[in-house]
């Protein structure tokens, strides 16, 4: 189809069109100097004819008559393949403008050469020849036929000879009197087929996944536009690439290694700095939407520094994370927040949550399009390369990593313990914060954070004092009725999960009950919970009843003990510290057992302290025999690795 606007006189043109500069341009200099007097020549009288210049005009300057000029004209804003105008493109000496259309039928006796065009001319004798050619390399399905994924082009040949027989042309007519049956030709016309319907053709050659990576990364407009810090966050997840042993005391006193599998590392990144603003670390076979709000309120409270048990290691100077070591961005929110397409990431709460606390805006990119948050998904293979990838329980990036060599056994062997990992994380995050990178002209994140504080402090939203109360919105919340009888000399109290919970306020407001109070419950301490009345004032912190207001413990770590308890598989008293109980409980299950390990390593996470054992003797004195570290209990290898040079840069 012959793109063409007619032109019946200049006036009649759009402005766009007339507006010369906004045509698609030639470099002159990469013509030799034949071709390039010749296309300044074409390009002057155009030029001169879109301003309005009269025809004698422009012969006399360029030498090009007015037939001529008006054919340039023409041929310049005829359509490209790329969707615009020619321009001055058009204007290039012997540009071809049109494919190739053979009309001369095939000559005899052809060895070698002499069969151009001879392809696209039998697809024009035979179009259903080349519809069947086009659904078999684009994978179109016709009724209800399903293609071989990438189909090899000799056996798409294949398809094309069959077709051709069937359509009755004869064994001395082309294809069949070449000596490859066309396969050359047919090569070349996949090969434009692949370019001219580039979309289509990547997803059925490629697959489905590349063609979401092509259509949402380099194309279009940079998606950039950050000029500064907190303006806009990167959030995922990332399992983390090794095994660990949690110590487990047995209850014949002595300590069991039990491996807890990979662990989900959900981090907080700054867009602008390539500050790692906050983290949290998941037990859970899949991270909920609890997990990534708790990642986000650590990003925003002022971080404190932590103290090691590894002997050797500790932060290097300066580091640290920006809430807990420049004032300036202590309590500081951001204005966008990118993470990928995950279900807890896109549960509605968590989305509402984050609006309404952080008064930010949700970008949640498209799924399987890591890309999209390339500067979080870049730090995570720093972080591996630089701590896990080093260790020998690390599972490399996939089975096939040669550092991969039995990562459980190499768990148990060096005592790769759970707590360590813990304390390794920490110093690794809070130094990368304090590591010179390229991207940011080799400052520390921690550096490009202070020098915009100190040039525009009023450029960071920080969380007013008297809002800071918000943050406890990122927790759970529950909507609770209050409960009570003063007649039978029970004060009002609330239930979650079969425990009271009160404070001495409530304890005194017979008036609420039957009221419902909406409550924010941090999922990984359940001992305290904050309480709004149902006007949004604040009730204050309500603490759990007996023991467990005594002993730290998560959501999960709740339901389980009394799921437990209604199976009648554990039972505790009052006066008993039910969290002790079922940490007694995994001791007596773990052994073999890695749900159990994972339970008792949250536990541990949590802050819950090892119960004292109670020691049975064993049947037989051979299986007591137990090395003490004296007698060659292997030195616990992140001992060793903090020592190394290196280890935290």
């Amino acid at each position: 189809m012959d793109h063409t606007i007619i032109i019946f006189s200049r006036d009649s043109l759009p402005s766009e069109i007339k507006d010369t500069a906004c045509w698609p341009s030639v470099d002159p200099e990469a013509l030799n100097e034949k071709d390039k007097n010749l296309y300044q020549k074409r390009e002057d009288a155009v030029s001169l004819y879109m301003s309005g210049a009269a025809h004698k005009i422009i012969t006399k300057k360029t030498g090009v008559s007015r037939t001529q000029t008006v054919k340039l004209v023409r041929t310049c804003l005829k359509i490209h393949p790329d969707g615009k105008i020619f321009g001055f493109r058009a204007l290039i000496p012997y540009l071809r403008q049109k494919y190739y259309l053979r009309t001369t039928e095939l000559q005899k006796n052809l060895k070698k050469s002499g069969y151009s065009g001879m392809l696209n001319k039998l697809f024009n004798r035979y179009p259903l020849i080349k519809e069947k050619v086009d659904d078999v390399f684009l994978k179109r399905a016709r009724d209800g036929k399903v293609h071989e994924s990438k189909i090899p082009v000799k056996s798409i040949q294949k398809i094309f000879i069959d077709a051709c027989r069937a359509a009755g042309i004869g064994s001395d007519q082309y294809p069949f009197n070449t000596e490859y049956h066309g396969l050359r030709g047919l090569g070349y016309y996949l090969r434009n087929l692949f370019n001219l319907h580039f979309s289509e053709a990547v997803k059925a050659r490629h697959g489905g996944d590349t063609a979401k990576t092509l259509n949402t990364v380099g194309s279009g407009p940079s998606k950039e536009g950050v000029t500064r810090p907190y303006q806009r966050v990167e959030f995922d997840g990332h399992k983390l690439d090794l095994f660990m042993v949690v110590e487990i005391p047995t209850i014949y006193g002595d300590v069991n290694y039990e491996v807890v599998e990979r662990l989900w590392l959900l981090t907080v990144i700054d867009s602008f700095s390539r500050a790692i603003l906050g983290y949290t670390i998941s037990m859970a076979t899949e991270y909920s939407q609890y997990d990534v709000l708790q990642a986000f309120k650590r990003s925003i409270i002022p971080w404190k520094p932590r103290r090691f048990s590894i002997t050797g290691l500790d932060y290097k100077n300066g580091a640290g994370f920006p809430s807990g070591t420049i004032e300036q961005y202590a309590w500081a929110r951001w204005n966008e927040i990118a993470y990928d397409n995950a279900n807890a990431n896109l549960a509605e709460a968590t989305k509402k949550t984050l609006k309404d606390t952080i008064r930010c805006q949700i970008n949640a990119g498209p799924v399987k399009t890591p890309e999209r948050r390339g500067i979080l998904e870049r730090w995570h293979h720093t972080l591996e390369d630089n701590g896990f990838h080093r260790l020998p329980s690390t599972t490399g990036y996939d089975p096939s990593d040669t550092r991969r060599v039995n990562p459980e056994k190499a768990a148990k062997e060096h005592r790769i313990k759970f707590d360590h990992v813990l304390e390794l994380l920490e110093v690794l995050i809070a130094n990368y914060n304090a590591t010179p990178h390229s991207g940011i002209g080799y400052k520390t994140p921690l550096e490009m954070l202070t020098y915009y504080a100190s040039q525009d402090y009023a450029l960071i939203n920080r969380i007013d004092t008297s809002e800071r109360f918000m943050v406890n919105r990122l927790d759970y919340r529950i909507s609770v009725t209050v409960k009570g009888k003063v007649e039978e000399g029970r004060r009002p109290y609330i239930q979650f999960l079969d425990v009271r919970y009160r404070n001495d306020v409530l304890s005194c407001s017979p008036h609420l009950i039957g009221q419902k109070l909406s409550c924010f419950v941090n999922t990984d301490d359940l001992r305290t919970m904050v309480a709004y009345l149902p006007d949004g004032s604040e009730l204050g912190i309500l603490v759990a009843n007996g023991k467990w207001g005594v002993t730290p413990h998560t959501l999960k770590m709740r339901k389980t003990i009394t799921a437990l308890k209604k199976r009648k598989i554990i039972d505790y008293l009052d006066h008993d510290d039910p969290v002790m109980v079922y940490m007694e409980f995994l001791q007596q299950k773990t052994p073999g057992s890695k749900k159990s390990a994972k339970d008792f390593a949250e536990a541990h996470k949590a802050g819950v302290a090892m119960p004292p054992p109670k020691v049975v003797a064993k049947a037989t004195a051979k299986t007591s025999q137990i090395p003490t570290p004296d007698e060659g209990m292997p030195v616990n290898i992140l001992d060793r690795l903090s020592r190394l040079k290196g280890m935290n840069k």
